[in-house]
């Protein structure tokens, strides 16, 4: 099945809004970048990166009501961490009204936000795709740009430090495995850029 037609692109730019829309084309673009630089299939990279985001303009209650059209329970952990929500939700959307049913992608959708311990090379690219694509600009991006083609691994470990560091000057709620996630990447001893 292609996931890629005109009409899903339609009904993608229609959910997600043009804005959203365009920052999914420009994950697309770091994401096939990165996926030639490791090897990583490019079909699933431009799927997933396309995809990662259908969940993410759903007001949270309507997500929480879409995540009781699928009967999918989420623990109240993920429930308090908001912004992760479209994640879980997007890999369900993804699957059920887009038609992905390639497990790799809809886990690399799935772990977009806050990644997990032991990553596949697709969930990794698409982690760190969303965050480096061009229109992203927080001090030091610059710097992941580069690093991100030079060791991903890296890369990751700095984006969940990212991630935490904003969750806390946010004063959103901490996602607990985004801490055990970190402190994984930690013990990999990768010095800070």
């Amino acid at each position: 099945m292609d996931y890629i037609d005109d009409n899903k692109l339609k009904k993608l730019k229609k959910d997600i809004g043009k804005e959203r829309y365009l920052h999914s084309l420009n994950v697309v673009k770091v994401a096939k970048e990165l996926g030639k630089r490791y090897n990583c299939d490019l079909k699933k990279c431009e799927i997933a990166a396309l995809y990662h985001d259908c969940g993410k303009l759903i007001p949270f209650q309507r997500q929480i009501d879409k995540l009781k059209e699928y009967n999918i329970s989420l623990d109240q952990e993920i429930l308090d961490a908001k912004p992760i929500v479209h994640a879980y939700l997007g890999a369900y959307i993804a699957k059920n009204e887009y038609g992905i049913i390639d497990t790799e992608i809809l886990n690399a959708i799935k772990y977009h936000t806050i990644g997990r311990e032991n990553m596949t090379m697709l969930e990794k690219i698409i982690f760190v795709a969303d965050f480096i694509e061009p229109n992203r600009s927080f001090e030091g991006v610059e710097k992941l740009r580069n690093l991100a083609f030079e060791n991903l691994d890296k890369t990751v470990y700095e984006g969940v430090k990212q991630n935490i560091i904003f969750i806390v000057n946010s004063d959103y709620y901490i996602y607990e495995p985004a801490i055990k996630i970190y402190n994984h990447l930690r013990s990999k001893n990768y010095e800070s850029i």
